[in-house]
């Protein structure tokens, strides 16, 4: 969906600057947060590519006419009843952080945390004991209305797996939340989407809270973007009140489990970061239960600054046409006096950062500018264990060749495909199918090398319904099996592992071993032929028809 041009700060949250947590002595890849720009004379213009910091707003909901939610200029709701939140043809965007179903603050059937299970390498399940919320509530502190598909909102949670610790003890940080970005009050499950994350994390004592709200006034004033801050120069992944959560690696040779509920649909693809994964998606009423387990992997971390008039002219041009809303920040500009955010954004007055995590071709095409821009080294490289759910959408959405897919999931209840990888950035769409090499055909793109200089290597899984996969072909029910190419950016062919098995109705294919920057991955599914079908064939062969 593309909206009025325009360079938001961060879904209307309020960011301060943040640049390595560690000095170079004991340098943590987890708690590597953004790269201040050189300093604040205008001209700088930079990109950030991580989106392992998905916590970027607590729980929260505020509606709007489009024209103005699409640039995050809301009235809050504390309650979905408010005023705001039902005004006929007004827009809602919110994020709720699930509790634990069951728990000593009551008990909950639905849009909450069933169990948080962490697997060793014999395949025995630790489960997961919950800690507190961080902050913590005795509450929801945004209250939704699952009979209409939204939940409420509390705080991300803390857990403890017992016996299992990390390099900063022993807790683990989840986030789960149910999202929209645009929903009708009317129905506020429209385009629903599910994020989760775990984070190995300590805590560190701050002065700052997550509730410092620092409104910024806008137009005749009657509107305000409400600002939060959520991350620090000591907290790049997520401050509490007077508490901050600071990432650490996570230990090795272990899985890890989530199964959350929904009341809402949450239909589509998920992907993300896991390794490995498995999925089970089942019915919860008009809503979903999510069962999602995998390994971590490492995820390479991006970030540049470059002088606007330093860039080709080519360049240059790209950046002055890119259509919004444009994730980032916009470092000397917070009352929006330089650029209202509506229109082409001036670079040459401003120092403003992109951040490129949205995974859409837009976002793809301007990363591959900045990587023939740079080093082509990581900045870090980060743990990770998470995914994210996105719709399936019809039409033109910026990624040609997704209506055949979204023709088919429309067929089959619930998730439909899932995508996994390591890649810096990927197009978080399902693949698209194209129809001249019929191969399903991926974007995956990271820094050629990680911040030591060696080559980072990529991984990638692919799970598809084997309903949808077959009704993308044209198969029977016959067993499928695949063929793997990996395209690099200069044309050349790459080698690399794959294997394809199907299981439970999922089709898995897993590839790994492939380098970067940017290559093009090719799957090719084709049906195998029963016994039959080879006997058949056979016979034809043998036959000569004289005459007719």
């Amino acid at each position: 969906m593309r909206h009025k041009k325009t360079i938001s700060v961060l879904a209307g949250l309020f960011i301060v600057l943040a640049g390595s947590v560690s000095s170079s002595a004991d340098f943590v890849d987890e708690q590597q947060g953004r790269v201040n720009p050189p300093d604040l004379t205008p001209g700088w213009v930079g990109a950030h590519v991580d989106d392992l910091n998905s916590m970027i707003q607590p729980s929260l909901i505020k509606a709007n006419t489009m024209p103005e939610i699409s640039q995050d200029l809301g009235f809050f709701c504390q309650n979905i009843s408010d005023e705001p939140c039902q005004k006929p043809g007004n827009i809602m965007r919110y994020n709720e952080y699930l509790p634990l179903c069951d728990s000593k603050y009551g008990k909950l059937d639905t849009d909450c945390i069933e169990s948080v299970i962490a697997i060793d390498k014999s395949g025995k399940e630790i489960i997961g004991t919950f800690k507190n919320y961080m902050p913590e509530t005795t509450k929801a502190v945004s209250i939704g209305n699952p009979a209409v598909g939204m939940p409420s909102g509390w705080n991300p949670s803390l857990w403890n797996f017992p016996g299992i610790s990390h390099q900063g003890g022993n807790d683990f940080l989840l986030s789960a939340s149910v999202l929209s970005y645009r929903a009708s009050v009317g129905n506020p499950s429209e385009n629903a989407q599910l994020f989760v994350s775990m984070f190995p994390v300590s805590e560190v004592s701050s002065s700052q809270t997550h509730e410092a709200a620092h409104p910024v006034p806008y137009s005749d004033g009657s509107l305000k973007i409400a600002q939060y801050r959520v991350n620090s120069d000591i907290c790049p992944l997520w401050l509490g009140d007077h508490q901050c959560a600071v990432a650490w690696p996570f230990p090795g040779d272990y899985r890890y489990k989530v199964v959350v509920k929904t009341s809402g649909p949450i239909s589509g693809w998920l992907h993300g970061r896991l390794n490995n994964p498995n999925i089970k998606t089942e019915k919860n009423g008009n809503g979903l239960k999510f069962t999602i387990e995998g390994s971590p992997t490492k995820v390479p971390i991006f970030s540049i600054w470059k002088k606007f008039d330093s860039l080709d002219p080519s360049f240059q041009a790209f950046l002055k046409t890119l259509n919004g809303p444009q994730k980032g920040i916009v470092y000397n500009d917070p009352n929006r006096q330089i650029f209202d955010r509506a229109g082409i954004a001036p670079y040459e007055k401003l120092v403003v950062e992109h951040d490129l995590d949205r995974g859409d071709q837009l976002n793809f095409d301007e990363f591959a500018k900045w990587l023939s821009v740079s080093d082509n080294k990581a900045i870090a490289t980060k743990s990770a264990w998470s995914f994210y759910s996105n719709q399936v959408v019809h039409g033109s959405d910026g990624n040609p060749g997704s209506e055949k897919i979204a023709t088919c999931s429309d067929q089959f209840a619930g998730v439909s495909g899932v995508v996994a990888t390591n890649a810096t950035l990927y197009l978080s769409t399902p693949p698209v199918f194209n129809s001249a090499s019929g191969t399903l055909d991926y974007q995956v793109s990271s820094p050629h090398l990680d911040r030591n200089g060696q080559p980072n290597i990529g991984t990638y899984d692919l799970l598809i319904k084997s309903d949808v996969a077959r009704c993308l072909y044209g198969y029977t029910s016959a067993p499928v099996q695949a063929s793997v190419s990996i395209i690099s950016a200069d044309g050349t062919s790459q080698i690399a592992t794959s294997v394809l098995s199907e299981k439970d109705g999922w089709l898995h294919l897993y590839v790994a071993g492939f380098g970067y920057s940017a290559p093009t991955l090719r799957v090719k599914l084709e049906q195998q032929m029963s016994q039959s079908q080879v006997v058949s064939k056979t016979i034809a062969k043998k036959i000569t028809c004289i005459k007719g």
